[in-house]
């Protein structure tokens, strides 16, 4: 029974990771290789992978929850409980996964854009 506990731990890990470095390693291969990794290539990748990550997170997490909860047989609060068994996490995530997924690019996409202004700025 720990076992798929630990899985699910293990994939919701791995997922947060991708989620997290996504946007940096999409703009360090705009920053190596911008022919080929145009703008839209990039917002793209980062909204689609971004929101398959991020759907991967709210499932693994749900599922090693329930599995925690099976084990444990303590009864979680009604309210809570009602709307996690519910799926409403995942529903949101579903719908809303790819709003995550930008969010989170955007202060990445800052830092990029001001490292070019400087790049480009002309030296006095």
């Amino acid at each position: 029974m720990k076992t798929g506990r630990v899985v699910n731990g293990w994939m919701y890990v791995l997922s947060l990771m991708g989620f997290l470095i996504l946007p940096p390693v999409l703009l360090g291969l705009r920053w190596f290789k911008p022919a080929r990794f145009p703008w839209r290539r990039v917002l793209l990748l980062n909204v689609m992978v971004g929101w398959a990550l991020f759907n991967a997170l709210v499932h693994f997490r749900s599922a090693r929850w329930a599995q925690s909860l099976k084990e444990n047989t303590a009864p979680p609060s009604t309210e809570f409980g009602q709307r996690w068994m519910d799926g409403q996490p995942q529903r949101m995530a579903l719908y809303l996964g790819w709003s995550y997924a930008l969010g989170w690019s955007c202060p990445w996409l800052m830092a990029y854009g001001s490292w070019q202004l400087h790049r480009r700025r002309p030296t006095p």
